[in-house]
């Protein structure tokens, strides 16, 4: 049975579009399946044994993914996640990813994606749905 989790705000997300789930749900509910996310763009990841959180658009991979946090001027690592977009070229690739679009840095978007692990944090894969807020 799920938990709905309220937030300090007081926003109660369940993963539906309608009330997505908080970026701080999200690294809670791993596992779970087309759900949405909101968040503020707070850059691209990178890293293998950990996240690495970028803003530079000149690397290659710097359309690969973007990491989300609850708050645009959130530090901490830990209360982030990274969210790979699908390995082919698709709508919320073009529209979203860092190197195409860095004016999106710190951007509400509000994401559906697979929860799982990415680069040994929690996060999620597979961007299939988005809206920029």
């Amino acid at each position: 049975e799920q938990i709905e989790d309220i937030t300090p705000d007081g926003i109660i997300g369940n993963g539906s579009e309608p009330s997505p789930y908080t970026v701080a749900q999200a690294i809670i509910y791993q596992g779970e399946t087309e759900v949405w996310v909101e968040g503020y763009i707070m850059g691209w990841g990178k890293g293998s044994i950990s996240l690495e959180v970028l803003t530079n658009t000149t690397d290659l991979n710097s359309n690969k993914n973007i990491v989300l946090a609850d708050n645009n001027t959130e530090t901490d690592k830990s209360k982030m996640i990274p969210i790979k977009f699908i390995v082919t070229e698709n709508e919320p690739q073009k529209q979203l990813n860092f190197q195409d679009n860095s004016h999106l840095l710190g951007r509400k978007v509000k994401v559906c994606c697979n929860l799982s692990k990415e680069y040994n944090v929690a996060g999620g894969n597979e961007i299939i749905g988005f809206e920029i807020i």
